[in-house]
């Protein structure tokens, strides 16, 4: 999962990117996990694939362009974007790219291009599935914000509270930590990495996830915080204890809930967990993510271990998280209060809010950005909210380095024309 350093970089430089673009060129109408052997070999097959079904890859597009809008539930008639971002997916050299824009009602642009699977013919298309890694955290942030909307949790609740079986054992510098402070990265918490002994155990684990996720909760806490409480220090962990939380609470699965509460009233229904697709299906059936130019088929060494799922392991097309994210935008006023709506995009200090980065130093957006972004380091989600101009925009890749970061930023870019 990419870590809190490698994102708040990859933000920093897409900031200076739109910042330098300005807002006098952003009008335009609507309507006109690491490194691996044999690198260099598989790149060259996926150079065949890829510019073999570029083509088809933009064809298949528009051809479901009707069909994929019938699925989102929004109206039709956006437009194609498929040639707009094939010369930026051919240009870092990634299987495949898709991209989107969206109004609080209705889907403006959208469109993939590429392959599924470096080496295979496939095209991706517009109804495919994309991991989303850490843009998961605004959904489990919601989800539990429909929680406290009833009156079962309260932001502002602290950890012995939220957590009464591991009180006892809890190092008293966490007794005062709530679950706010969980969901933007200011507990103190280090990062997944930081509790070696604790991922091995999580990884061999033959138990539950919620109770692999119950086992991190009162390991992590029984540890003394590394960093300073009340300071942000981007935390996976902080997400997995919150979903703990709320399964403590529920006793039920987290995956279980989002897809009962957030995924269903939203009609969501592409939306899983892990890897997209099937390893043996013919002809592949979803994207598969890539480390670097190699492609890595969907299971288990395709995705963090499930018990790390409310930080990051949600998949879904391009539409349907253009569902979730519509929310921001006034979409469907029923899913969440206004006040619970508020606290999840406002930071309390600096700019992190609970799953969203809020910054005001966008000119073309009149106003304040809620952004983030994802990756399990085989996939590369990227999300920009304006809710003064009614527009988000997204990008989404099956690679997920740096070259992947760099295209995703790039297409945000191109897709600000839809101002």
């Amino acid at each position: 999962m990419t870590s809190g350093l490698r994102h708040r970089r990859r933000l920093g430089l897409l900031i200076v990117q739109l910042l330098a673009l300005g807002a006098g060129a952003c009008s335009h109408s609507a309507s006109n996990h690491g490194e691996s052997a044999g690198e260099a070999e598989a790149g060259g097959a996926g150079a065949a694939g890829g510019a073999g079904a570029a083509g088809a890859a933009g064809a298949a597009g528009a051809e479901e362009a009707e069909e994929a809008a019938g699925a989102a539930g929004v109206a039709g008639g956006y437009e194609d974007v498929a040639d707009l971002l094939e010369p930026i997916r051919e240009s870092n050299d990634l299987p495949a790219l898709g991209g989107m824009v969206i109004s609080s009602d209705r889907v403006l642009a959208l469109g993939v291009t590429g392959v599924r699977k470096r080496g295979d013919l496939t095209p991706a298309t517009v109804n495919d599935q994309w991991h989303l890694g850490s843009d998961t955290k605004a959904m489990t942030a919601a989800l539990i914000g429909r929680f406290v909307d009833t009156g079962q949790l309260d932001f502002d609740a602290k950890l012995p509270i939220l957590l009464p079986d591991d009180a006892a054992t809890m190092d008293p510098a966490y007794r005062d930590v709530t679950l706010a402070q969980l969901l933007s990265h200011r507990s103190g918490m280090g990062d997944v990495a930081d509790y070696p002994e604790l991922v091995d155990d999580v990884a061999s684990s033959a138990a539950s996830v919620t109770e692999q996720r119950a086992a991190w909760a009162h390991g992590v806490l029984a540890i003394p915080p590394p960093q300073p409480v009340g300071e942000f220090f981007y935390s996976n962990s902080g997400y997995i204890i919150a979903g703990a939380a709320l399964e403590r609470l529920t006793h039920r699965a987290w995956e279980s809930l989002l897809s009962e509460q957030v995924f269903a009233p939203l009609d969501m229904a592409s939306c899983g967990f892990g890897a997209p697709g099937n390893a043996d299906a013919e002809p592949v059936d979803q994207p598969w993510g890539h480390a670097g130019t190699t492609p890595i088929e969907p299971g288990p060494d395709a995705d963090n271990p499930p018990a790390l799922g409310p930080a990051g392991t949600v998949h879904c097309s391009l539409a349907d998280w253009g569902k979730f994210v519509a929310v921001l935008l006034g979409a469907h006023p029923d899913f969440l209060s206004p006040t619970t709506l508020a606290r999840l995009t406002t930071p309390a200090d600096g700019d992190y809010a609970f799953g969203w980065i809020a910054l005001d130093n966008q000119p073309w957006a009149n106003g304040v950005t809620w952004t983030h972004q994802g990756s399990n380091t085989l996939w590369f989600a990227n999300v920009w909210i304006a809710p003064q101009r009614d527009r988000a925009f997204f990008a989404v890749t099956n690679r997920g380095d740096e070259q992947a970061s760099a295209a995703t930023n790039a297409t945000i870019l191109a897709l600000l024309q839809y101002l």
